[in-house]
């Protein structure tokens, strides 16, 4: 970890001569380290982030990028949110091979996509409703060479859940690995509490209802996203057919 992570880490705050603001909506450094392993196994040479923030995560991929790598990052509110404290960490720790695109996910991905860009790794951490993961993730598919790695954050939060659950039927798709451990609130617990309880009495209301709760590929997949991020690979550019649907 570089001395700038390391200093963040352990004051919990980002100082610079004129700006002082404590630590918040970053990835831990379990994550962080996760990100950084994944890099240097794979040794892209372009990489690609959605939703910069504070910039933890873009020093950990910088840092794991060791100057090897151009970076870029979306982030439609690094200057009206986040003061830029994202990119001034990035110039504060030394990386200069990176690039900011203030736009959003939304637009900026299928600008990138029109440019026939390609990635070797893209990590999402934007705007977290699943309509919004929904879009990064079709893009970011689309936009990563074959082999790369997709990182999605925050996959205990239902709307990112959804779509990742969604993307991981895909054919061209593969689990790769997984950190962090998934936080369920009470709501869910007691959801999962009462689905096992009664699942001997919804099979016998017919087998759709009990498919649609039940499914074993869900349960089995289910398993290996219990984490609070997982990384997937592409491994092909076959698409799905056109009245393509699985259940997620």
């Amino acid at each position: 970890m570089n001395k700038r992570l390391e200093e963040i880490f352990k004051t919990r705050k980002i100082i610079f001569e004129d700006l002082k603001v404590n630590l918040n909506s970053n990835v831990d450094i379990e994550e962080g380290e996760f990100i950084s392993k994944i890099i240097k196994s794979i040794n892209p040479k372009k990489t690609l982030e959605i939703g910069c923030a504070q910039g933890i995560s873009s020093l950990f991929i910088c840092d794991a990028l060791n100057g090897a790598a151009h970076h870029t990052i979306l982030d439609p509110n690094q200057t009206s949110e986040w003061q830029c404290v994202g990119i001034r960490n990035l110039k504060h720790a030394g990386y200069s091979n990176f690039d900011l695109i203030e736009k959003g996910s939304e637009i900026g991905l299928p600008e990138l996509l029109d440019k026939n860009v390609k990635f070797d790794l893209i990590f999402i951490d934007g705007w977290h409703t699943f309509d919004h993961t929904l879009v990064d993730m079709f893009y970011s598919i689309k936009l990563l060479n074959i082999g790369g790695i997709l990182i999605v954050d925050d996959v205990g939060m239902r709307g990112v859940r959804k779509a990742v659950n969604y993307f991981y039927n895909f054919p061209n798709i593969n689990f790769f690995g997984s950190t962090g451990k998934l936080k369920k609130t009470r709501s869910r617990m007691i959801f999962d509490f009462l689905k096992q309880s009664l699942k001997p009495f919804v099979f016998l209301t017919g087998n759709r209802i009990a498919s649609e709760i039940f499914n074993p590929d869900i349960r089995h997949r289910n398993t290996k996203l219990e984490a609070s991020m997982v990384a997937l690979k592409k491994i092909s550019d076959e698409q799905v057919p056109w009245n393509w649907f699985k259940e997620f």
